[in-house]
């Protein structure tokens, strides 16, 4: 027997994005209230209405300065939600009296996904040293916000896109029996790769997902193209039910005890998570050496600590003992730590 389909599948709109957004700038300006120690949040007299806590706690919130400053999580009005094509086709045989074998291709493609993009990356570090690498033009003002980025009016900002996609492909085979003698089963393995630029709109910092931010934001696609976070190559699977048989006879009683008894079980084997390996900000705890990527973006947007520059692939002819740094700090080295 031949099978085929097509389908084409919308996703449902994301409301955590648009929840996210509107906790941060500039529609909101975040602040953290202390109830600890001496330090109540409730007025003396118990009055709980809003207007006698605001009152009470208003002067630990943050007032004044230049809010363009602030981290900003923005999306855009013509953010849609993403859609998949998936199309399979299928070759069924049976086997004997009882069993059914099949092969079958899955492919789907993901288009319009959700991505986190660094819309406004500081460049100028990056430009002064590859000038060619960097063709924009920078923000020139040091008085300006934006300075030495691409926008001088804004600082950080973290936009959510529909710049991510997502391509699978996976050949499946499957063996299935249903009551022979008793027992019904199926066995099933699956060897499969998906590849995207964007497993996620935000980061795990573990499998799947590592970091949702590209490496070089000027190129969020073509640059970012890699093997998925939820990309299993190799997925075996088994379960069965077997019936067990009456052994009791000419004893109705005894029958009705030993019978209707069921085995059953399960197997699942995966060949593991990928992952994407991370380096933190700071790259040794002597001198403040940094990667050339977004430091101040890294440090507000993207995680703990965390850098969006992948970690360099060591050359195994280097000497013993040797370090490569890709912004080496060049100034005065504090007291115990390396000689420059």
């Amino acid at each position: 027997m031949l099978k085929a389909g097509y389908a084409i599948d919308r996703n449902p709109v994301f409301y955590n994005l648009a929840t996210m957004s509107a906790a941060f700038a500039p529609v909101a300006n975040a602040g953290t209230i202390l109830c600890t120690g001496g330090s109540s949040c409730l007025p003396s007299g118990g009055d709980i209405r809003a207007d006698a806590v605001r009152s009470l706690n208003s002067s630990q919130l943050p007032t004044g300065g230049d809010p363009r400053m602030l981290d900003q999580i923005t999306i855009p009005s013509n953010l849609r939600p993403p859609y998949t094509q998936t199309y399979t086709f299928a070759i069924d045989h049976q086997i004997g009296r009882a069993a059914v074998g099949e092969i079958r291709y899955v492919g789907s493609l993901t288009q319009k996904n959700f991505q986190s993009v660094n819309a406004n990356p500081y460049l100028l570090p990056v430009q002064t040293d590859f000038a060619s690498f960097v063709p924009e033009t920078l923000c020139s003002d040091p008085n300006a916000v934006g300075f030495g980025r691409t926008d001088c009016n804004y600082g950080n900002v973290d936009k959510i896109s529909n710049g991510g996609w997502a391509n699978y492909n996976g050949l499946q085979f499957n063996l299935t029996t249903r009551n022979l003698h008793g027992f019904t089963g199926t066995v099933s393995y699956t060897y499969s790769k998906s590849l995207d630029n964007a497993t996620d709109v935000f980061s795990t910092f573990a499998g799947g997902s590592s970091l949702a931010f590209a490496q070089n934001p000027l190129d969020t696609s073509a640059a970012e193209r890699g093997v998925s976070g939820n990309s299993f190559t190799h997925v075996l699977g088994a379960q069965f039910s077997y019936e067990v048989p009456s052994f009791a006879k000419g004893n109705a009683m005894l029958a009705r005890v030993t019978s209707g008894f069921v085995l059953s079980g399960f197997y699942r084997f995966d060949s593991g998570q990928p992952y994407t390996p991370f380096q933190p900000i700071g790259l040794d705890s002597f001198t403040p050496d940094s990667s050339y990527c977004d430091y101040a973006f890294n440090s507000s947007s993207v995680g703990p600590g965390v850098d969006t520059c992948r970690m360099v692939r060591s050359n195994k002819n280097a000497p013993s003992g040797s370090v490569a740094y890709l912004n080496p700090y060049t100034g005065p080295v504090g007291p115990g730590g390396p000689t420059m």
